[in-house]
């Protein structure tokens, strides 16, 4: 059977008896064998069976002996004389410690070596030397296991280590491997430097909580815990070594785990963020600021406020808030240009710092803040009384009155100012702005140009409003909108040519409600959006039903608020649902006010326009005589006809000048190619009149009201009496 032999397996032999009792030869009849030694003779048989190689030498003599393995491995063509010149073929570098090895007493440590394949190639061995005594005789005993395999292995792991070393050490990160106690094990280039140990470190074993901030150390060992139960942790910190500027460091904790998931090693990636922190500060600190006054943005003005509010709380004082309101600024920007207006609004924040806090006694802190276009707010700790907060308003309020020079001229204006009071007029940030702000637009309302404190009456309108639009959320919810159709009549025959569609909706008594109740909708751009999203689309369904059903559907028109045009796309959603219900756009008009034509945000409106324009949609000016008629409105904008205002033909009959302007607007429509509807036609008086000055359409109750869809479709091809 054959025998599979190890190093492990092979032990050396203590003596000549032991060697010749394991190999089966009596030493007395080994003296006269084959060898002519009677040690070497013991021995041969067994030796030659190995898996090592072995060269035994004779001290003091010619004899030795080399076993079959050996003369395989460096080629010889017979055991004879392989032994005499064996150390040859040992590698030079290892030959000296090899044949020290001969000469240490009883026998030397095992050592690697290199010993010449028969293909001139070396091979990798443990040689084991023993001496051993026999008969009188001492004999050196070499064997040489073949751990040529292992030292390769050996050598790929060492360079794969170096590797990763030199990987590690190239790394900017901080790389750590801790053990469960929190020592460190092995530590890369950058977390020495970082931590102020010697470079050339290899022994480790210190505390690594213990080489951090003293700040640090408590969450450092916390980490180290959680990391080894198991846990990913991550904390931040600074250091700062000594000479060297703060850095931040994001440490990031891993659980190193065996087979069986349990944490052997923690590995503890630091990775230097002070570029990106201080990126951040500096980002932080930009999103702060508004970039063309040097103010608090808004943002950062309510967080601010927010502040001041809790610690006026602890202290019981008052806080002044006022909101500040440049008046008719679009018309420098119109006018002179956006240049301009940003050189106004520098020039009068620089002012109004300056000057507010000069006016100011007892050194109380002020913030000062641009929250967006020509809008500004003052914050004001530890107020005295509403008069000082007015005053300080006042004087903000004549730094723009002060003529600011620009490009050779003088740019003059004013402003208005809202004021509300912490905690006579409110509890909490949001709140205190509102106040602040329903003071403001109660002043714009009233004429512009002052300053007004919130009070009680003021709270009452603003209830109204938020009463409206809390109403016109739950019709939206409900959805409870529906349009009605009032027809549009031609004159002279009082035959129906098309239909005004009118919000509708029912309340909770089921009473038909009109727009009136939730006007303040139309001015909240969010609800308006939706409002009139629901309009159009109960009105497509409703033209898209009747044609399919085969009727001639004439002409509706779809009053649009202002605030509805600020959408980007409201052009394009409104043409795509017509596309939906597939509505052919000669059946639709688009009914806008004329202030929607001057008010912020106009260009929006006559972008849309023009869009419609280009579709085939017809376009209306509503109201028109009221507000800020211009017949410029006419001739620069998009406009395919007017409606004449229901106070003009009310009161047209009783003569005067009423009369003329409808008159002139009459006659001015079919001079700018312009039809002209008549709007709120309530007696035959007024019917006669418009018939008299050529006016050919008209709406009113004389005719009918607004009807519900059934019978608005109903009353198509009916004569009207006049």
């Amino acid at each position: 059977m054959d025998r599979t032999y190890s190093f492990d397996h092979y032990r050396p032999l203590a003596s000549a008896d032991e060697a010749v009792k394991a190999y089966g030869s009596d030493p007395d009849a080994a003296e006269s064998g084959a060898h002519g030694d009677g040690y070497l003779a013991a021995i041969a048989c067994g030796f030659d069976h190995l898996p090592q190689m072995v060269v035994v030498v004779r001290r003091s003599s010619c004899d030795g002996y080399v076993n079959a393995r050996w003369v395989d491995h460096i080629g010889l063509t017979s055991c004879e004389s392989g032994w005499n010149n064996w150390s040859q073929f040992v590698h030079p570098a290892d030959q000296p410690a090899i044949l020290s090895a001969f000469s240490a007493h009883p026998r030397a440590a095992p050592l690697e070596c290199r010993i010449r394949h028969r293909d001139g190639s070396y091979n990798w061995f443990l040689a084991s030397v023993q001496c051993v005594e026999f008969g009188g005789a001492v004999y050196d005993q070499v064997v040489f296991t073949d751990i040529d395999d292992q030292v390769a292995m050996r050598t790929r792991i060492l360079a794969d280590a170096a590797q990763r070393d030199h990987m590690l050490d190239a790394s900017m990160d901080c790389i750590k491997i801790i053990n469960l106690d929190g020592s460190l094990r092995h530590m890369n280039l950058s977390g020495c430097i970082a931590l102020g140990v010697p470079v050339d470190e290899t022994e480790f074993g210190m505390d690594w909580s213990a080489l951090l901030p003293a700040d640090l150390r408590s969450r450092s060992r916390a980490a180290v815990k959680s990391a080894a139960r198991g846990q990913t942790v991550r904390f931040s910190g600074t250091t700062q070594l000594a000479g060297e500027a703060e850095q931040h460091w994001d440490n990031l904790l891993t659980p190193l785990k065996d087979e069986a998931g349990k944490p052997t090693a923690i590995l503890c990636v630091s990775r230097d963020v002070t570029i990106q922190q201080e990126a951040e500060d500096r980002l932080r600190e930009l999103g702060e600021i508004d970039s063309l006054t040097g103010l608090l943005n808004r943002r950062a003005f309510y967080n601010r406020l927010k502040r001041v509010l809790r610690k006026a709380r602890g202290q019981a004082s008052n806080v002044g808030m006022i909101l500040i309101d440049l008046d008719h600024f679009k018309h420098v920007n119109d006018t002179i240009g956006h240049g301009a207006g940003d050189h106004l609004l520098r020039v009068f924040s620089r002012r109004m710092v300056r000057s507010v806090i000069a006016a100011r006694t007892g050194n109380q802190p002020i913030y000062f803040a641009r929250l967006g276009g020509d809008e500004f707010a003052i914050l004001l700790e530890n107020v005295s009384s509403v008069a000082e907060m007015t005053a300080l308003a006042t004087v903000a309020k004549q730094q723009m009155q002060a003529p600011i020079l620009h490009s050779g001229g003088s740019v003059n204006g004013d402003l208005s100012a809202g004021c509300a009071l912490y905690p006579r007029d409110a509890a909490n940030a949001s709140d205190l702005m509102r106040c602040a702000d329903t003071a403001l637009n109660d002043m714009k309302l009233t004429g512009r140009g002052g300053v007004r404190v919130f009070n009680v009456h003021m709270a009452h309108a603003a209830e109204t409003v938020a009463r409206q639009l809390r109403r016109a959320r739950n019709l939206v919810a409900d959805d409870l909108i529906e349009p009605y159709y009032q027809p549009q009549l031609q004159l002279d025959g009082l035959t129906i040519c098309g239909f005004e569609a009118l919000l509708r909706w029912r309340d909770g008594a089921g009473r038909i409600q009109g727009p009136a109740a939730i006007t303040e909708a139309f001015r909240n751009f969010e609800l308006a959006t939706q409002v009139g999203g629901r309009m159009q689309e109960r009105v497509f369904a409703d033209i898209a039903s009747w044609r399919a059903r085969g009727l001639a559907v004439q002409p509706i028109a779809i009053n649009v608020a202002p605030v509805e045009f600020l959408a980007d796309d409201f052009a394009e959603s409104f043409l795509a649902r017509l596309r939906h219900y597939a509505i052919p756009h000669n059946l639709i008009e688009v009914e806008v006010t004329e202030h929607a034509l001057v008010e912020r945000g106009a260009e929006h409106v006559i972008r849309a326009l023009k869009k419609f324009k280009a579709a085939g949609i017809r376009i209306m000016l509503d109201d028109f005589g009221v507000g800020q008629s211009a017949l410029v409105h006419l001739t620069d904008y998009p406009v395919d006809g007017i409606k004449i205002d229901r106070s003009f033909i009310k009161e047209m009959t009783q003569g005067g000048p009423h009369h003329a302007i409808v008159k002139t607007l009459v006659e001015l429509g079919p001079a700018l190619s312009l039809s002209v509807i008549a709007e709120g036609i309530e007696g035959s008086d007024q019917l006669a009149a418009l018939r008299r000055i050529g006016c050919h359409v008209g709406q009113g109750f004389l005719f009918d009201p607004a009807l519900e869809p059934e019978k608005a479709i109903q009353s198509l091809g009916q004569v009207y009496s006049g």
